[in-house]
């Protein structure tokens, strides 16, 4: 039963005194004229302190004798969430987003402005009304369309026994409504506004709906201790009871308070992997339902990953010679039948390029950079030596992936010939009925096409990861020097701007992997191709370019005017992203996969417009949903038309954590970082996409491109797809998230465990509201529980730790002596013989905003002992924080205070800081010896002995500008000893303070 006809099906009716309005909308229904139902629609204002429009239906079954059985209820969600035929500027102004959690009594649906910007409308259940699964409407021949539009449905059993019997499980259990003879059904909604996306939590409250927070999410793994934070509104005085479906799945911990707020700590434990429901049920008697996914530890979990790239996705020559030139790589996978994707009338989900082609060698590429397998590292080096540059010879047309002389990237190495044509095919090569009709492509479309400039960051990522993997692993096997591949990186960077300007005035798809190799090419003086990148990406954000394509001008005409030109070729002439309101097109009218890069560089350049633009629009389509495959799921229509196996009604469904989610996370979660006072919800919505990519790979590490989350589906896609390309977002994000009083909450710790060991809960400070919360007495030990264990965020302290090589096993944390221990993990089967650590700040000093990295402090130490290490400084105070060994247990590595004299005294370490303050030493203690025996002053001292005084002051003043030339090199991670040089500062001082005594008691004026 769904309410959709024409305006002449509605009757207007009495309205009573309270009302604004009332309608028969019985002939909405549609249904036979001898139908003994009657459907009234009454409107109201709500008087609460919540406001808003109060929406009630009053179904009454008129039949006196037997009872009538809703198996199916529904209520279109009409907004304007289309943008066919639309500009990017008309798409801001006009066109939303649609978001549901279908939580039962307190679901919610949220209507969002494509911008981000501006009020959120908020849809409720009322009278009891509970929100249980969803609908596309794509069966109503009036809605048809690629973005049709979606059902909230309040009983749906009728649909699980017909249309979605084939369907995986739904969300909620399936319900219908029996209505007595002579009797009604009413149902409701509530229509009200929040300021903004992150406003969103605070009106739902008032509304009487409970509100929750996942920790660390909503996908655990069996390793995490969960906690599920639970706010109640005032008419709610406690939860009742929790159930688990299917049981077992999670454990339950008893919940306990938070006072004196109303926000209860449920502690959860992840026990059996796949997905699961949490339902709440409260004093009042509404229930609340939340979706987990319960896997492994996300360590093993990635570790299995690897391992199943690197063996049975890889398409080894034991396999046979492959005449595309696709042999030794990773190609891409169908689960269900566990075998390689060869064939594919799609010529680019097989032809190692595009999203779908390149992913997998993306996702081995990043697995291996940071946690590598001498496998893994040969692997990824054979794709590149012999695949990717390197030519395949004993194939009939020898060519590598990468374009030799423009640097270009090929559309595909797959290829057909054109049906009906005098084409040849692959010689030898048998086609498949199903490869010869569709989106195909000829060997002139797909081998000679250099243009797509999307190709581009997947194949940098490769370089990138490669140039990591075998700078930062002194043991890890490598074909050529560790730069080589780095400045591989930046000529495919080149390449794209010679051959591919066409859509790079659009953000690209891991476009961040550009700012981390122009990072690189400076770290290592290659100062030629860092500007050469620099300027690149500088003309796409703030200044604007020019090129000439064959491509007839588009209509509507973009960011690009157009104009033809004498030769025939067409002029375009692109704004830059700064003068570009909402540049957020792709090959689609709009898309989501442009605002990770656009944030990026808006954020590198200075232009925080750009970087808060996009930051927005990515909010607008990226939702905080109790729910592991909307949380955090960037929306995204029409990619498994692309690339799946399963495409009902042509593939224009939304993928559920899908690629987009995972590199849209990338903004969010440099944000946070860099201000993470009042932005909880950005840490939220990233970290759930961060995990929610794990979903994707089942428990023999076969990836998926993304969950069908159409109830008629309900199920993993089984082609891998483009999964690799969000596993480089769900890389580059992972790590460990230590937060104090947040939520509500004194310590969280997302995607990590944590203990408290003792705290002086008296000692805690109340600093001014432009300054975060910082404990004092406490130290806290926490574990990391992500993917990698590379990296650790400390909120209180804006202090993020990043190992580059080697794993953190534990952090322990001394807030009262300012002091970290960190233990590091034994490096034996590893390729690397020494940890190494960066360090970074990335906020301000009171918080408020990101502000632009200085060189990170970079800490390399071989196992065996850990030597004196950076200095570093919180948002508050001086970190004394230094390293050392702990002898007791060689295993761990240990961030402590306690260093000798001796030690802190000698010559070794980062040469500019020790030459500068030695110098200024030994110089003021020579200054005191002379005049001791020589009674001289300063100015007699220079008189008699100028060029010995001229040699010292040129030194002094040498060593002082070493620092401006040195700068930060890879090759040069020194270790640099904060406290010996305090002791070489502090006996200088003495040094001056003797001088001037000498003086004073010998009467000299210098």
């Amino acid at each position: 039963m769904t309410c959709l006809a024409t305006e002449s099906a509605i009757a207007e009716i009495t309205k009573r005194p309270w009302e604004i309005a009332a309608h028969n909308i019985t002939g909405q229904l549609g249904l036979p004229p001898d139908t003994k139902i009657h459907l009234l629609r009454r409107y109201s204002q709500a008087w609460d302190k919540a406001g808003g429009l109060l929406v009630t239906y009053t179904l009454t079954n008129l039949d006196p004798f037997n009872a009538i059985e809703i198996g199916a209820l529904s209520i279109p969600l009409v907004f304007q969430g289309r943008w066919d035929g639309l500009t990017l500027e008309q798409m801001a102004q006009q066109s939303t987003f649609t978001d549901m959690h279908l939580g039962a009594h307190h679901g919610w649906v949220s209507v969002t402005r494509m911008t981000g910007r501006g009020p959120v409308l908020l849809l409720l259940p009322e009278n009891g009304t509970s929100f249980e699964a969803w609908r596309s409407g794509r069966e109503d021949a009036a809605n048809a369309g690629p973005l049709w539009t979606p059902h909230i449905m309040l009983h749906s059993a009728s649909y699980r026994e017909l249309e979605w019997s084939a369907g995986g499980e739904p969300w909620n259990p399936p319900s219908s409504q029996l209505v007595p003879p002579n009797s009604s059904y009413t149902f409701g909604f509530r229509l009200l506004t929040a300021p903004s996306i992150r406003d969103r939590d605070a009106n739902l409250l008032a509304a009487g709906k409970v509100v929750v927070h996942g920790v660390p999410g909503y996908t655990i793994a069996t390793d995490m201790d969960a906690q599920l934070l639970v706010t109640l509104p005032e008419a709610i005085s406690h939860i009742s009871g929790i159930d688990v479906v299917p049981k077992g799945a999670i454990s339950i911990g008893t919940p306990q308070q938070a006072r004196p707020s109303a926000q209860w700590v449920v502690p959860l434990k992840g026990l059996h992997h796949g997905r699961c429901r949490v339902d709440l049920q409260f004093s009042d008697g509404s229930s609340l339902a939340v979706h987990y996914f319960v896997l492994p530890p996300f360590k093993a979990h990635v570790d299995n990953f690897g391992a199943f790239l690197a063996d049975w996705a890889w398409l080894g020559s034991e396999q046979g010679v492959d005449p595309f030139g696709r042999t030794h790589s990773v190609m891409p996978w169908d689960r269900d039948v566990q075998t390689h994707v060869m064939q594919d009338p799609r010529a680019f989900v097989v032809g190692l390029s595009d999203e779908a082609g390149a992913a997998a060698n993306v996702a081995l590429a990043v697995k291996a950079r940071h946690s590598p397998t001498r496998e893994q590292a040969a692997r990824l080096d054979e794709y590149i030596q012999r695949t990717l540059w390197g030519v395949e010879q004993d194939i009939p047309f020898p060519v590598s992936l990468q374009d030799h002389a423009t640097g270009g990237i090929r559309a595909s190495l797959f290829w057909v010939p054109t049906p009906g044509t005098s084409e040849e095919p692959m010689p030898g090569y048998t086609y498949k009925a199903s490869s010869l009709s569709g989106w195909i492509w000829n060997r002139t479309r797909a081998v000679e096409s250099l243009g797509r400039a999307y190709n581009y960051p997947h194949q940098t990522a490769v370089y990138h990861s490669m140039y990591h993997l075998a700078a930062d692993n002194d043991l890890a096997p490598s074909q050529r020097p560790a730069t080589w591949y780095l400045q591989q990186a930046a000529a495919t960077i080149k390449g794209m701007w010679t051959v591919a300007k066409w859509y790079t005035q659009f953000g690209l798809m891991a476009g961040t992997v550009f700012r981390e190799v122009l990072r690189d090419l400076e770290l290592e003086g290659l100062h030629e191709d860092a500007a050469m990148v620099r300027d690149i990406m500088h003309n796409r954000t703030a200044v604007g370019f020019v090129y000439n394509s064959s491509s007839p001008c588009p209509e509507p005409p973009g960011p690009c005017s157009c104009s033809q030109a004498a030769s025939g070729h067409f002029l375009y002439s692109c704004r830059p992203w700064k003068a570009n309101d909402f540049p957020f097109g792709s090959e689609f009218a709009w898309d989501s996969t442009g605002q990770e890069e656009i944030y990026i560089w808006g954020r590198y350049f200075g232009k925080d417009e750009v970087a808060a633009t996009a930051l927005d629009a990515i909010l607008a389509f990226m939702p905080n949903v109790p729910n592991w495959a909307y949380n955090g799921a960037a929306l995204g229509i029409g990619d498994f038309s692309n690339n799946a196996k399963i495409t009902p009604c042509g593939g224009w469904e939304r993928v559920l954590q899908h690629y987009r989610a995972g590199l849209n996370a990338i903004p969010l979660l440099e944000e946070y970082r860099a201000s993470p006072h009042g932005n909880v919800h950005l840490l939220l919505t990233g970290l759930g996409a961060v995990a929610g990519q794990l979903t994707n790979l089942d428990l023999q590490g076969q990836p998926s491109m993304g969950f069908h989350g159409d109830p008629a589906v309900m199920r993993h896609d089984p082609y891998s797809g483009d999964f690799g390309i969000g596993f480089y977002g769900h890389t580059h994000n992972a790590g460990a998230y230590l937060l104090y009083k947040q939520l509500g909450v004194e310590w969280l710790c997302f995607l990590c465990n944590h203990v408290v060991i003792s705290q002086d809960s008296s000692s805690a400070n109340a600093l001014p509201s432009s300054h975060m919360p910082r404990p004092v007495d406490t130290v806290i030990r926490m574990t990391p529980r992500d993917s990698y264990h590379q990296r650790i965020y400390i909120q209180p302290l804006g202090l993020y730790l990043l190992a580059e090589a080697g794993e953190f096993d534990s952090l322990q944390i001394d807030f009262g002596s300012r002091t970290a221990n960190v233990s590091f993990r034994a490096l034996e089967g590893t390729l690397t013989s020494r940890h190494r650590m960066r360090v970074e700040t990335p906020g301000s000093s009171q918080m408020h905003g990101p502000t632009k990295l200085e060189a990170p402090v970079r800490e390399e130490f071989p196992e065996e002992g850990m030597q004196v290490g950076p200095d570093v400084k919180d948002r508050q105070t001086l970190a004394d924080d230094i390293f050392k060994s702990d002898a007791a247990n060689p295993d761990r590595q240990i961030l402590n205070s306690d260093v000798g004299f001796l030690e802190m005294m000698r010559f070794k370490g980062a040469l500019p800081e020790v030459l500068n303050s030695r110098l200024a030493m030994l110089g003021f203690f020579w200054a005191v010896i002379a005049e001791q025996l020589t009674g001289k002053n300063l100015f007699e001292q220079v008189k008699s002995q100028p060029l010995l005084i001229v040699t010292t002051v040129v030194l002094i003043t040498v060593a002082s500008a070493i620092p401006f030339y040195k700068g930060v090199r890879r090759s040069g991670n020194s270790v640099f000893t904060p406290d010996a040089e305090l002791w070489n500062g502090r006996l200088a001082m003495l040094g001056i303070v003797a001088v001037i005594i000498n003086t004073w008691n010998r009467g000299s004026i210098f």
